[in-house]
Order: C-alpha cells, then sequence, then structure tokens
C-alpha cells in the first residue's frame, strides 16, 4: 500500500533542499516501521499526519473519481479519504460511476457502454458520510464543488482538471489551477489482514441514499429474519477467468448439501410452515434462479424487479446490504471484492466460499471461508491459486 504518493508529490512541488530531504527520509522511514500497526489507531490515518505538520488545508483540495463496481467504489472511497486526511486535503465530494467502466471496454451490454460520472448521492447517503468526515477530524466541504471556484464555470472547470472520461489509467493527479492545488484520480489496493479493520469500520458506516434504503427494507421484510444470501459470481465476464469460474450448478450443489444450510432449512419450515428463501445477487440472475430450481423446499428471491430501472452500481448496493443481513451467506473465494467486504462486514454471522480445488481438476469445493483455498485470478484466464 502506498500512502505516501500525496507527501512525494508535495516535496517535489516546494523543492528539496538539502535539510528537507534529510527530515523527508527520516520520515518515510518512520512510517514504513510505523506501517503495519498504523491501522490499531482510532483514527483511520492516525500518526501519519506527522508528515504533513504545518500543512494548511486551505486552496487544496481532493477531488477523486472512483471508478468500479461498487465495492471497488467503497475502497477507494475509504483510501480517498486516507490520502486527503493525511495530506491536509480539503475533500470534496467524489465523483463516482454508474457502472465499472471495464464492462464499456468490454461491449457485455448496453447499459454498461452508457456508464456515465455521478455525484456521491447516486449510492450514499450525502449527510451522512459528512458526517462520518467530520467524525474522523478531516479538512471537507459537504459539497461537489470546491467553494472557491463557485463563480468558475463547473463544466470547463471539471474538463481542465478531472481525468477524462473512463480513464484506465488509476493513478494520482496532482493539478494546479487557478493557484489552488488539486489532487484527483484514485488508487486501488487490495484490503489485507492488517488494515481490513479500519476498512471495515468506515464502510460500516456508509449509508445507502433515501431511494436505495427505502428497497432494502422492502425486500427485508420479504426476506424475514431468517434467509440464504449467496453472491452467484456467473456473469459472461467472469468466465474469462478461467480456473477461476465456477458454474451456477456447482454452487446450488455445494451449497444446499451444507449442514448448514440443511439445518436453517429446516428450522424455518418447523417454525413457520415456510420454504426457505434464497436471496440471489448476481448480475446473471436468470442463470441462477435456473440453477436454484432443481433445489426443493426453496424460494429463490433476487431484487431484479424492485431495482428495475436503476444502474448497474446502484443495484449492486442494494444486492450487497441484503447479502450482509442474511442469517447464512456464501460468496467466492476467488478475487472478489464484493464477496470480502460482506464477509467482512457481517463479522459474527456465517459466512461460507465457494471455489476450485486448485490440486483436483474440475472439483469445487465449499466451506468456512478460510477453508477454502484462495485464488488470484486475472483477465484471459490466467489464475494462480494462493
Amino acid at each position: 500500500i502506498r500512502w505516501y504518493s500525496v507527501g512525494e508529490e508535495g516535496q517535489r512541488r516546494t523543492g528539496r533542499t538539502a535539510v528537507r530531504s534529510w527530515i523527508y527520509t527520516m520520515a518515510r522511514l518512520s512510517l514504513l516501521l510505523l506501517q503495519a500497526t498504523v491501522f490499531a489507531s482510532s483514527s483511520f490515518v492516525g500518526t501519519l499526519n506527522a508528515e504533513f505538520q504545518g500543512k494548511s488545508c486551505d486552496n487544496r483540495f481532493s477531488m477523486a473519481v472512483l471508478d468500479g463496481g461498487v465495492t471497488n467504489i467503497i475502497m477507494r472511497l475509504f483510501h480517498t479519504a486516507v490520502r486527503a486526511k493525511a495530506g491536509n486535503y480539503t475533500m470534496i465530494l467524489p465523483r463516482i460511476y454508474t457502472s465499472p467502466c471495464v464492462f464499456s471496454q468490454m461491449k457485455l451490454n448496453g447499459e454498461a457502454d452508457a456508464a456515465r460520472r455521478e455525484t456521491l448521492e447516486h449510492l450514499f447517503d450525502k449527510k451522512a458520510f459528512c458526517e462520518q468526515l467530520k467524525q474522523e477530524g478531516m479538512c471537507f466541504e459537504c459539497s461537489d464543488f470546491p467553494r472557491t471556484f463557485a463563480n468558475a464555470d463547473k463544466g470547463q472547470f471539471e474538463k481542465a482538471v478531472l481525468p477524462s472520461v473512463c480513464n484506465a489509467t488509476e493513478e494520482t493527479y496532482l493539478k494546479s489551477h487557478d493557484d489552488a492545488e488539486i489532487l484527483t484520480g484514485q488508487e486501488t489496493y487490495l484490503i489485507t489482514g492488517k488494515d481490513h479493520n479500519e476498512y471495515v469500520r468506515f464502510a460500516r458506516k456508509l449509508q445507502p441514499n433515501k431511494k436505495l434504503a427505502q428497497i432494502i427494507d422492502r425486500m427485508s421484510s420479504v426476506l424475514g429474519s431468517a434467509y440464504v444470501g449467496v453472491h452467484m459470481r456467473v456473469e459472461e465476464d467472469w468466465k474469462r477467468h478461467g480456473y477461476c469460474y465456477v458454474s451456477a450448478e456447482n454452487i446450488v450443489e455445494k451449497m444446499s448439501r451444507s449442514p448448514e444450510f440443511i439445518q436453517l432449512k429446516e428450522l424455518v419450515r418447523n417454525k413457520t410452515n415456510e420454504t426457505l428463501k434464497i436471496f440471489v445477487a448476481s448480475g446473471a440472475k436468470e442463470l441462477s434462479r435456473k440453477a436454484w430450481a432443481a433445489v426443493e423446499g426453496v424460494e429463490v428471491v433476487d431484487s431484479e424487479r424492485e431495482t428495475e430501472g436503476l444502474t448497474w452500481n446502484q443495484k449492486a448496493l442494494v444486492d450487497l446490504e441484503l447479502c450482509r443481513r442474511s442469517t447464512i451467506y456464501a460468496g467466492t473465494r476467488a478475487s472478489s471484492s464484493f464477496s470480502d467486504i460482506v464477509r467482512f462486514m457481517r463479522a459474527d454471522k456465517m459466512a461460507f466460499a465457494y471455489g476450485n480445488d486448485p490440486h483436483g481438476a474440475g472439483v469445487t469445493l465449499y466451506g468456512k471461508f478460510k477453508e477454502v483455498p484462495k485464488a488470484s485470478c486475472f483477465v484471459g484466464g490466467k489464475a494462480l491459486g494462493q
């Protein structure tokens, strides 16, 4: 994880005298030593602010543009907030995409080809997010545009400052505009064991916007207090990951035969005289429903009707929240930020995973997340077991 890019840019901008270079080197060495424990602090930046003591938030802004699916957006939102606080930048509410730009590049469907930028409120409650930044002691403006440039032509300003739409280069841009320093772009990284606690704390505080929250509550009432949530990662794009792809039929077969599933199914039937409801989170809902139709005594529920007319990422946020609330959850063990964040956010609930056995061709494994080998997958069919 590179926490230092903002500082390095600042050093380049202010010049490198011998004394300043020595101080910078010492500070960076200290930060490297602290990197493994930085997330133990109560704030998600902690001691990183030491590198930027004396820096003012005035006329220095973070205006991030976040690409990816909803869980990648959440990760990048977290990282954006960390970088903004660490560098004493005034955080402006980020722009996000309605669907992953990679879908447009792969031309998977018409909606993806129309991927566009929206404000943060497209997914999340603006007031709640700003309160979260306030609690972290950050410099921020609860707006989509800096007050400093209130009289500027917004279209021309964004064209001059922000990356081009669906720019595939994922990096930090540090630009100057009318004497203001503006940090845009994005950086991304994998959330690992040493830092996921702060990431999860941050993610749990994010609240869906009012429209999405109402949909989630309506579906929760339909699903009831005991149901199964499963992330069926069987969309067309995932087949390109070769080894990491598990068919919908294999997922259903393994999950429906697990002791926990059978026990919950019997419990619901005995207590309510109803069938166990299976909430399916997937971009391939028809394929998923067909696979579950082979299992007796269950009722498949998905968000397709309730989320009609919503964008890809809005639908994904609804699915994420409903999986988070389920009694039993199962997701892929192969490089899925969606499956991982649901597992992290649930914490005390039963979370399971499916994946291919790296030692047995065509054999699907199912069990607790740590019991199923993790796989790292790459577009183009190449994948390595870890």
